[in-house]
């Protein structure tokens, strides 16, 4: 079984995933043998720090992380270089945005508050597109959807083309199963992400969420998902 992770906080000493680079080893290991050909590699970003700093740090614990995958000498999947970024007032205004999308693409993977939002929110994921010419991903867009029918929510974002990340832990739970069947019936969901943390919080090894995933919607649904992503990728290179 194969898939893209498309949102993991595996990065050593970024933000509160993975705390050292041995734990970030272990953690894209599990990812592998789980059935991950890419990892996509994406820290918390919040636009209090200049992008250019978040960057460098980011290059250095990657580099950190590459050392250690080659001194290991396992199997590791492919790795992409990306952030989970907070939207705000604000964020449309940095330079450099484009800086933070997913390593060869202009896909930028954005979170919204879990407070309510409001139109300046919309607003901000609009000027992403339309002034600074990115294709914006909704992070673990299930976390908002108490219910099926709180997919209207999202109706302003489906409008202005945004794509939609899943988080594959909400699938081992009742609602959680409720809401990613109305995403995937209507054809929303664009990637999956296990937004592990550790080993144990929100783990790489997403292996039997996705065996429930393919009990509830047949094994074409796992490769029609991970084309789908891979999909998503080529069309957005920038390269």
């Amino acid at each position: 079984m194969r898939y893209i992770d498309f949102h993991t906080h595996i990065l050593p000493e970024m933000d509160d995933g993975a705390k050292s680079v041995r734990e970030s080893v272990a953690m894209l290991k599990a990812a592998e043998k789980s059935g991950a050909k890419t990892v996509i590699l994406t820290p918390h970003y919040q636009t209090a720090m200049p992008i250019s700093e978040f960057c460098a740090k980011r290059d250095e614990k990657l580099s950190l992380l590459k050392s250690a995958m080659k001194k290991d000498g396992g199997k590791f999947p492919r790795l992409l270089l990306g952030a989970e970024v907070a939207i705000d007032g604000s964020l449309c205004d940095k330079p450099d945005l484009e800086k933070l999308c997913i390593e060869g693409t202009d896909l930028l993977l954005l979170e919204l508050p879990y407070s309510s939002w409001n139109d300046w929110h919309f607003q901000e994921v609009y000027r992403v597109i339309a002034e600074r010419n990115l294709s914006p991903v909704m992070a673990h867009i299930e976390r908002y959807l108490k219910r099926p029918k709180d997919i209207e929510k999202i109706d302003k974002l489906i409008s202005i083309g945004a794509r939609f990340q899943i988080n594959a832990e909400p699938f081992l739970t009742f609602s959680g199963k409720r809401i990613i069947r109305t995403l995937a019936a209507e054809g929303l969901i664009s990637a999956i992400g296990s937004d592990c943390h550790s080993l144990r919080r929100r783990s790489p090894d997403i292996s039997y969420a996705m065996e429930v995933f393919a009990k509830k919607f047949g094994d074409a649904f796992i490769d029609y998902l991970y084309n789908k992503s891979e999909k998503l990728l080529s069309e957005h290179s920038n390269k």
